[in-house]
């Protein structure tokens, strides 16, 4: 669990698009973090029951939330190193910085206990209080339903809090972490709306109090909308400016990072099934892409064609060129806005829940996801159902182990993160184990060797066209079996037992 902690802190900590205006551009003063912590507001020390809120919400913000920390980053020596590559005088001043580290408005809508370096504090979320805070705090009506009429943004809305989460967390047209950036020093981005609201920490109970003042979407729905919202936001970055970096090389920031930030040595990549591009292509990140899909095949399996058609073109029109780039994002976001509608109607029940689940866990023991953005945000996601529904728990924590180091990450840990089958707990019908293969019988010629190569591919016949059963690893001890030409067959154990296939003999000493 620790390790698990450990990862999604360290991308909470990153920078964090939008229905309507974010707070950022609402227009509104933003009076200040005083103005919510008074004791006998938001700032008590503990929880109280006065007001059916729980009124320490403040601090735990102060204490535990590392948007409140957000600012202070821009002061540390990693920010220094960036600000100094980049030319800029300094990070804890420079907007590009700011505009996702601070509640950065302009200076005519700060109040006067506004102060930046509060970092992503309680306005930049629920907008500018200038209009709102007296309907807030005053007695009769629906005050919620005026306070939002005043300008208070719709967090508990998952599609306006998901586009509100990814103006930082992916970018907009107007604030983007660009490849510069990145080159820089800038850590990459990575989101996912319900496991980032989970460990926030959320400052708030769903409770009679709350669903009686606020429309509640289940967490898994939540998720699920959260990341068509994602892929929504990816495909308008994609047509929009932000694409044209200037020069020769479009902006890479919207390309996976691990296409090509890895060594050479380590020989990662395979046929994808949403990917018909040929070894050496620059790839475009459709990790949310990939969560999207997941959800259309196990909710509205109509849409699941539509989808997984849409984003083999998109990866098609990136090796085209810009135009054909644009027009196939503009046409996947079509049943892309149809999915959203059915999730925003449809109630997320066990059904679903478990139908998600299969579909995601499938995906991750097939290595569907074999690249390690989109193992990422499965393992997340699965994480999510797992704390609603009980199930997969020790696979989950296994992931996270395997995602632990991305440096070191391995597609076929995936599979093994599920041993024999996920766990059941009541009401879950045990999953069907296959038998283990039998044992192979040793040849008096079989000899152990050793695997000199960063990821050996494991094929199905001699030749280089043959099926890849799977791969094999720098330092595995495997038994070749016998040799033809320039290829070995070998033996090797994994999750599902002992198995043979063929490898090049030269990676095998």
């Amino acid at each position: 669990m620790t390790i698990r902690r450990t990862i999604i802190a360290l991308i909470l900590l990153l920078p964090a698009a939008g229905q309507g205006e974010i707070p950022q551009f609402d227009g509104h003063e933003h009076l200040g973090v005083q103005s919510c912590a008074a004791s006998s507001c938001h700032g008590s020390a503990g929880e109280r029951n006065t007001y059916g809120v729980l009124q320490n919400e403040y601090i735990t913000w102060a204490r535990h939330d590392l948007h409140s920390k957000a600012y202070k980053v821009l002061l540390n020596e990693q920010s220094r190193s960036i600000a100094a590559n980049l030319g800029l005088e300094s990070a804890h001043t420079a907007k590009v910085c700011l505009d996702c580290h601070a509640d950065y408005v302009p200076r005519e809508r700060r109040g006067l206990q506004y102060q930046l370096s509060d970092g992503v504090s309680c306005e930049a979320c629920h907008g500018g209080a200038e209009k709102w805070l007296g309907v807030h705090i005053g007695g009769g009506g629906d005050k919620h339903a005026e306070s939002l009429a005043a300008g208070l943004y719709p967090t508990e809305d998952p599609e306006a809090r998901a586009g509100l989460c990814l103006s930082c967390h992916l970018g907009t047209r107007n604030k983007f972490a660009t490849h510069e950036i990145m080159g820089a020093g800038h850590p990459r981005l990575s989101f996912d709306l319900q496991k980032f609201t989970d460990l926030q920490p959320r400052h708030y109970r769903v409770d009679g109090d709350y669903r009686a003042r606020k429309t509640v979407v289940e967490d898994t729905r939540a998720w699920a909308i959260g990341q068509v919202v994602a892929s929504r936001q990816y495909l308008a970055l994609l047509q929009g400016p932000r694409l044209a970096a200037g020069g020769m090389f479009p902006e890479l920031g919207l390309f996976d990072c691990h296409a090509c930030h890895h060594s050479m040595k380590d020989l990662r990549w395979q046929p994808d099934e949403r990917s018909v591009t040929p070894p050496g292509t620059v790839m475009l990140n459709d990790s949310s892409l990939a969560m999207s899909l997941a959800v259309a095949r196990a909710v509205l399996p109509r849409l699941a064609g539509p989808l997984h058609s849409g984003i083999r073109e998109l990866h098609l029109g990136a090796r085209r060129d810009a135009a054909a780039l644009r027009g196939a994002a503009a046409a996947l976001d079509r049943p892309l806005v149809e999915l959203l509608a059915e999730l925003k109607s449809r109630r997320f029940d066990d059904a679903a829940n478990r139908q998600v689940m299969e579909t995601l866990a499938g995906g991750l023991k097939a290595e569907r996801y074999a690249d390690y953005s989109d193992a990422e945000q499965a393992t997340m996601a699965l994480d999510v159902f797992a704390g609603i529904t009980g199930q997969y728990r020790d696979e989950v924590d296994a992931l996270y182990v395997a995602m632990a180091n991305e440096d070191r990450f391995r597609p076929a840990a995936l599979r093994a993160a599920f041993g024999a089958g996920p766990s059941s707990p009541a009401g879950f019908a045990t999953p069907v184990v296959p038998p283990a293969a039998a044992p192979v019988v040793l040849p008096e010629a079989a000899v152990n060797r050793s695997v000199s190569a960063t990821a050996l591919r494991v094929r199905a016949s001699p030749a280089a066209d043959a099926p890849v059963l799977t791969r094999v690893y720098f330092g595995d001890v495997v038994v070749e079996l016998e040799t033809r030409g320039d290829w070995s067959r070998i033996q090797f154990d994994d999750v599902s037992g002992s198995r043979t296939g063929w490898v090049a003999s030269r990676f095998l000493r």
